[in-house]
């Protein structure tokens, strides 16, 4: 049986969840790149890995041990920024309970459940994609300056962990671990 796909995210509230998919939703609409729409907002804690469906009630409570010893924290969205020539996100004010929670959740997916990224040398830079891999060259320039101009600040809590698993076609949330539960 071939393994699934997952990936581990802070996913924030819904109010701000349906603000960050109206910037999708326009990115489609005006610069034809809706790839993004394939995840709820999300920041991501730990990227695309593989797991065997067999294997999965040990993931889901490797992540459960995890989150019970977690404390809540606040993260705010400050603005857009991008990666050209094919990513415009929403940046965020530097939070070093979040830099704390990714590398804690890194060291301990390795040590409980040898999961080792196969980029080990890639910096972590937490942000949610609005436009992704499918803004196409030609179009990036036009959405960076509508997105440049645009302010956006947005805070919000953070007080659980979310397991997303690739369903074929778009990523779902599957399980979600509450902090200090």
């Amino acid at each position: 049986m071939k393994p699934s796909i997952y990936f581990i995210a802070i996913i924030p509230d819904a109010a701000t969840c349906a603000e960050v998919k109206a910037f999708k939703e326009f990115a489609l609409a005006n610069f034809e790149s809706g790839g993004a729409l394939k995840s709820p907002a999300h920041i991501t804690l730990e990227p695309p890995f593989k797991w065997p469906d067999e294997d999965y009630p040990f993931l889901e409570k490797t992540l459960q041990s995890f989150a019970e010893k977690q404390s809540g924290f606040s993260l705010s969205l400050n603005n857009f920024e991008a990666f050209p020539p094919k990513v415009i996100f929403i940046d965020l004010i530097k939070s070093d309970p979040l830099f704390s929670l990714q590398d804690d959740l890194k060291n301990y997916l390795k040590s409980e459940l040898k999961l080792v990224s196969d980029r080990p040398n890639r910096t972590y830079h937490p942000h949610m994609t609005i436009a992704f891999k499918d803004l196409r060259k030609s179009m990036f320039s036009k959405a960076w300056e509508h997105f440049s101009k645009v302010k956006y600040q947005k805070q919000f809590a953070v007080d659980w962990i979310c397991l997303l698993k690739h369903n074929g076609k778009i990523w779902e949330e599957i399980f979600s671990a509450k902090f200090g539960a």
